[in-house]
């Protein structure tokens, strides 16, 4: 790379730094190119050398969190652990990126379809890898349901953190009722 690519790369990287910081503090669908280049001290004609729309941004920086969270999982879980350990691995991961994992749940539904494909993805890939560590067959048959029980539970509180937890995380205060009700459900498997 000659250095005028070198410096249009390192550009590009410091546009999407700065976007992934203000999407955390401001949300994927109120943060404007305006904010992004202004963070940048650049001009709002610059952004589009780098990316031909907003939305492209929103879901390279989507598929960039995915992967980091994705990732980060597969680092602190192991295959000798059972789903309660998983469990705990998926909330601290989720708690490490609390702040713009709030905005992907809360904004999920509104946000380009290939930015909601690589959350599904995301989603899809841990569920996949804590049913490895089920060893009850019934469970194993209902792990689907449960899933989405525990993704429910954890984004209604996510939504409503103004709510529940204005002034910490959410995943910090919440995290015993989370794991409690995993062991609720659980516990409905064990006489099977």
């Amino acid at each position: 790379m000659n250095k005028r690519e070198v410096q249009k790369e390192n550009t590009r990287q410091k546009l999407f730094d700065i976007a992934i910081s203000t999407f955390a503090q401001k949300g994927f669908l109120n943060t404007s190119i305006d904010d992004l280049t202004r963070s940048a001290g650049m001009s709002h004609g610059n952004f589009f050398i780098h990316y031909s729309r907003r939305e492209d941004l929103i879901v390279k920086a989507i598929e960039e969190i995915g992967k980091s969270i994705y990732e980060r999982f597969l680092e602190l879980a192991n295959d000798q652990m059972d789903l309660e350990h998983v469990l705990e691995v998926h909330l601290d991961v989720i708690k490490e990126y609390e702040s713009v994992y709030y905005f992907l749940v809360k904004e999920g539904p509104f946000l380009p379809e290939q930015a909601r494909t690589s959350l599904f993805v995301l989603q899809n890939g841990i569920c996949h890898w804590m049913l490895k560590t089920v060893k009850n067959e019934a469970l194993k048959a209902s792990f689907p349901y449960f899933f989405n029980l525990w993704l429910a539970n954890i984004h209604y509180y996510l939504q409503n953190r103004d709510v529940f937890s204005p002034d910490r995380s959410v995943i910090e205060k919440y995290r015993g009722i989370f794991i409690d009700i995993f062991k609720q459900f659980e516990g409905s498997f064990k006489n099977e």
